[in-house]
């Protein structure tokens, strides 16, 4: 394998020394070619299947193969100036028109100077007729994530254009696959942990969101909604409400066998259910209605129709 040690190479060089053995026993000289790689011409072209850049010195944390993309122009590097990019090319016919179809780039965040040296990591993705778009940015200040937007607002920000459309559009997907090739247990599935300090080096499952399968055979692909909360502190996350494939809410039983089925294992004289209202001019209270087919007036109702009820049991 070829190795390049030491030299700098200039855009006037029309020729490189190419070391084919690490001992230096033979070497060849190579051409130097000026070439257009779909932004702005290169000074270097050098065609080969791979390159590698090999650092021979003893392993540790701060050693290891390194490829330095820096910007001097002999002054301080301005506010959102680049400092380096990487981009990925090919060509587009057979007259050898290169194209860029993707690049990452760093780029200022500020002016620099010897107490400010922030700078974004961002990544590109061409679409259509050579149309770059900005995909992603890693921040240097506050350290976030912004998918589909250049100034995320949180640790982790995903952002789209709404339009027109009149139906909901997918943004984020936790998505559960089958490895087994078999059937799938029940209860299985993917869910969203939500996750606080118990101490300076450990976290635990202080909230989750589920959605295990109702059934175990390939083809019940139903999946309930469920909901954990931990009680106390360190406490393991334990399921609180559920909402079943039918649309029946359980809280505190995960088969719910109604609309609405709460379960309250607590003690005497404890309220199930509050209702308030602080307003002293408006009425409030708990309805209950009847229609068939649609919610309306009295003629949705027929003759003898049951209309409202409060059952007791004990």
């Amino acid at each position: 394998m070829g190795k390049l040690t030491g030299q700098t190479i200039a855009a006037s060089y029309d020729q490189l020394l190419i070391v084919d053995d690490a001992n230096g026993i033979s070497s060849s000289l190579q051409a130097v070619e000026s070439a257009d790689t779909g932004g702005s011409a290169s000074a270097l072209q050098i065609s080969t299947v791979a390159a590698a850049i090999d650092n021979p010195t003893t392993s540790s944390a701060t050693q290891g193969g390194k490829l330095t993309l820096f910007s001097d122009d002999g002054a301080a590097l301005g506010d959102t100036h680049r400092l380096g990019v990487l981009e990925f090319s090919a060509a587009e016919d057979s007259s050898s028109t290169i194209t860029i179809g993707a690049r990452i780039e760093a780029i200022a965040d500020a002016a620099w100077s010897a107490s400010e040296n922030g700078a974004d990591m961002v990544f590109y993705t061409t679409d259509g007729n050579a149309s770059q778009t900005e995909v992603m940015r890693l921040t240097g200040t506050g350290s976030a994530v912004g998918i589909g937007t250049a100034a995320p607002t949180e640790a982790l920000t995903v952002s789209y254009g709404i339009g027109t459309e009149s139906t909901l559009t997918g943004v984020l997907a936790i998505e559960g696959t089958d490895t087994e090739g078999a059937n799938m247990v029940s209860g299985s599935g993917p869910s969203l942990d939500f996750r606080i300090p118990t101490s300076t080096t450990a976290t635990h499952v202080a909230a989750r969101i589920g959605c295990p399968r109702e059934g175990g055979d390939e083809d019940a692909n139903a999946g309930t909604l469920s909901f954990y909360t931990a009680s106390t502190d360190d406490a393991t996350a334990t399921e609180k409400m559920t909402i079943l494939k039918g649309g029946n809410v359980g809280i505190s039983t995960k088969a719910p066998s109604g609309l609405l089925h709460c379960v309250k294992d607590g003690t005497y004289g404890e309220a199930y259910f509050t209702i308030a209202h602080t307003s002293a001019s408006s009425d409030f209270g708990l309805k209950l209605q009847k229609a068939r087919g649609s919610i309306g007036g009295e003629a949705a109702v027929f003759n003898n129709d049951i209309v409202r009820f409060m059952e007791f049991q004990g």
